[in-house]
């Protein structure tokens, strides 16, 4: 059904039990292992036809039940597609042209279907561990492999890797008109990390079937692939693609890379088989190329740690203030590469005292950075107003001043302490749990607003009322993420009996308790964020209070 084949093209007939091809006078001519059929030619097992350009492959199947075993039955693999299967632009297999630096995301990937038709040839690959898949010309593809490892034994990140791969593979593949190469992208998608024409005036284009099935299975596909029509291209011309993974050390496909043929002349099997092998190689630097900078990566964060951590415990308070009748607390549980929580306290004028509360993204210095400045911008701004919510938004707005963009993933919460009225009051922006516990009862606070960058400067406090040996408890959210191997991750309600049955002991032992809960749960298993909290505990020195426990009174 392809427009490259004419009515009447080619045709296979049997004489005295042996198969014969001839062509019928067609317009594009037929090809027999390469050769121009111009007379009846005789068919073997295996044998390459090509009608068009379209590939074909004569098969002869000794199976065929009932009969002798001599008799062979004549199977012929087509690979060409119906044009009512083609796509909406009258092509194939679905193309979308790209350049270096292009991204597509997983639903443009998934769009279409790969349509088995159009296979020519498909070689499995795996890590290489197992074996090279392919043996045939192994003289040719070791001479390959050596000069590209030549090429590339001065290339050490992935950019000049696959720089120098394409410029090897434009020498090697003479039928390759255009050349991309894609990695996968965290979300699933893939970006264009090299694309080259070898004439200027080409587009290259990433057939996008062709190159998810590809790293979905790990094979290396030929496809048959022709156009109705284009501007610079004939009616029914016929290129081959071929699509080989890149795949990783842990045998997982990172990758492909994608070589277009021409009209005038095609790629082959042999020419897959190639590729696959040198894409092997490419592989195999990548794999370094990405240890190497994972290395430097970890050197750098660590070395970031060390000056993260040292910055933060210079910033801490050494021990909180003492208010009679109260006791304050405050505790910081590190996950290995962060350096973002923090705890403070500020004594204001009229004998108050504010804990503040401070989560803030990212790792190592940058994080401890962040966390410095907005520490230090929250002390004066409480210290000022003296009130939580204010404190918040004369933050938010003098962040702005300094932030190109505040990360609106900051965490902030500000409790003040007011010993004369026995009560607390807070406000909080983004995520930051408040837990209350007052003659046993248990109780998580409905306090939180939106987080810096996104309030618009609109915060409210909420009061709380705090009798004799009360427990106010504000936490950053890496307890939300506090997990370990048998049971997941620590849920609400854990979290809510672990400070429970903290609570039972003597105040001067709350901390000491909920600690060493959250560390037996965890059972050694590593943070993937810090776990900080200030607290503060009324004692019966403070005094007794008349009213109903959990006196809230929110104020805008």
């Amino acid at each position: 059904d392809s427009p490259a084949v004419s009515r009447q093209h080619a045709r296979i007939f049997v004489e005295h039990e042996d198969f014969f091809l001839e062509d019928l006078g067609s317009r594009n001519g037929t090809l027999l292992n390469g050769e121009q059929v111009t007379a009846r030619m005789a068919l073997q097992d295996g044998d390459r036809v090509e009608i068009s350009n379209l590939p074909f492959v004569f098969r002869l199947d000794s199976s065929l039940s009932g009969g002798s075993a001599s008799w062979h039955r004549p199977t012929v693999v087509a690979v060409a597609d119906s044009v009512a299967d083609s796509d909406e632009d009258g092509d194939s297999v679905r193309r979308q042209m790209v350049s270096q630096g292009d991204q597509i995301p997983v639903d443009a990937l998934e769009e279409n279907r790969l349509r088995d038709a159009q296979l020519v040839a498909k070689i499995a690959v795996e890590d290489g561990a197992g074996g090279w898949p392919v043996t045939n010309g192994g003289t040719r593809k070791l001479n390959h492999v050596l000069r590209l490892l030549h090429a590339l034994r001065d290339c050490v990140d992935a950019r000049d890797i696959t720089d120098t791969f394409v410029e090897m593979l434009q020498e090697t593949f003479s039928a390759a008109e255009r050349i991309a190469v894609v990695l996968k992208t965290p979300d699933g998608g893939v970006t264009i990390i090299n694309a080259a024409a070898r004439h200027e005036d080409e587009k290259v284009e990433v057939c996008l079937p062709i190159v998810r099935s590809t790293m979905q299975n790990s094979d290396a596909l030929m496809y048959a692939d022709f156009w109705r029509e284009s501007d610079n291209r004939e009616a029914g011309a016929v290129r081959h693609i071929i699509c080989c993974p890149i795949v990783d050390v842990r045998g997982h496909a990172t990758g492909a890379v994608q070589l277009d043929g021409g009209a005038e002349q095609s790629l082959t099997r042999e020419d897959l088989e190639d590729l696959v092998v040198l894409t092997h190689a490419l592989s195999v630097s990548l794999d370094q190329a990405f240890a190497s900078e994972a290395v430097i990566r970890r050197s750098l964060l660590l070395s970031g740690m060390s000056n993260a951590r040292l910055l933060r415990s210079q910033l801490a308070p050494a021990c909180p203030p003492a208010i009679s009748g109260y006791r304050l607390h405050s505790h910081l549980i590190e996950a290995p590469d962060e350096a973002g929580d923090f705890v403070d306290y500020v004594r204001l004028s009229d004998g108050r005292v504010a804990c503040l509360v401070i989560d803030v993204p990212g790792r190592g210095s940058d994080a401890t950075a962040l966390m410095a400045v907005l520490s230090r911008l929250l002390s004066g701004a409480v210290s000022e107003c003296g009130s939580p919510a204010e404190a918040l938004r004369l933050t938010e707005m003098a962040l702005a001043e300094r932030l190109t963009q505040i990360p609106m993933i900051i965490s902030v919460a500000v409790m003040v302490v007011d010993p004369e009225s026995s009560s607390a009051t807070i406000a909080v922006s983004g995520h930051c749990p408040v837990v209350g516990i007052s003659r046993g009862v248990v109780k998580e606070l409905d306090i939180a607003d939106s987080p810096m960058g996104m309030a618009d400067g609109s915060f409210s406090e909420t009061q709380v009322t705090l009798y004799d040996n009360d427990v106010l408890l504000v936490m950053t959210d890496g307890i939300s993420k506090v997990s370990s191997l048998q049971e997941g991750l620590l849920s609400r309600d854990q979290r809510m009996e672990m400070i429970r049955n903290a609570s039972s002991y003597h105040h001067v032992e709350f901390q000491e308790h909920l600690v060493d809960q959250i560390e037996r749960y965890r059972k050694g298993t590593l943070l993937t964020d810090d776990v900080a909290w200030g607290a503060v505990i009324r004692t019966s020195a403070a005094g007794t209070v008349d009213g109903e426990k959990f006196s809230e009174n929110q104020r805008g």
